[in-house]
């Protein structure tokens, strides 16, 4: 997992870093310092072209789940445009409500065991991942070139 966003808990920072902590059999990267003792975090300051791009690349899941995304934010078009799954919370305010096919993302309530669940369940399922990912890239190459 890759954390897509800036250090700020409106863009998810605080909840991605919880997920992380609760998933430990998982790695996680957040593209600035974060302050956890978990193994299974690393964190380092990188820029879109300094270095995050190839690790999202290399990624299996995005996590963007900020609570304020509309209409749709760059670091959600940059991760569809790489191909790569990307886990959005759902609500009124977010690129998931506004713009974005249902089937093109993973959707996150903001309930801890019921992400978890969800991406558990995206992770175990490799078609799953696959078609959440060529469904995204369709949508956002046609919304960018559109």
């Amino acid at each position: 997992f890759v954390f897509h966003g800036n250090n700020i808990d409106a863009k998810g920072s605080s909840y991605a870093l919880k997920i992380a902590e609760s998933f430990s059999c998982n790695n996680f990267f957040f593209p600035f310092h974060v302050d956890s003792k978990e193994k299974n975090i690393v964190s380092k300051p990188l820029s879109w072209d300094k270095g995050l791009k190839e690790v999202i690349s290399k990624s299996k899941i995005s996590l963007c789940p900020s609570i304020w995304s509309a209409p749709v934010e760059g670091a959600i078009i940059k991760t569809m445009l790489l191909k790569v799954p990307v886990a959005i919370h759902v609500n009124e305010y977010s690129a998931s409500n506004t713009l974005l096919p249902k089937d093109s993302f993973i959707p996150l309530t903001g309930v801890l065991h019921e992400d978890l669940n969800t991406l558990e369940n995206y992770l175990n399922n490799d078609e799953k991942l696959f078609n959440v990912s060529v469904r995204a890239f369709e949508w956002v190459n046609d919304y960018v070139n559109g």
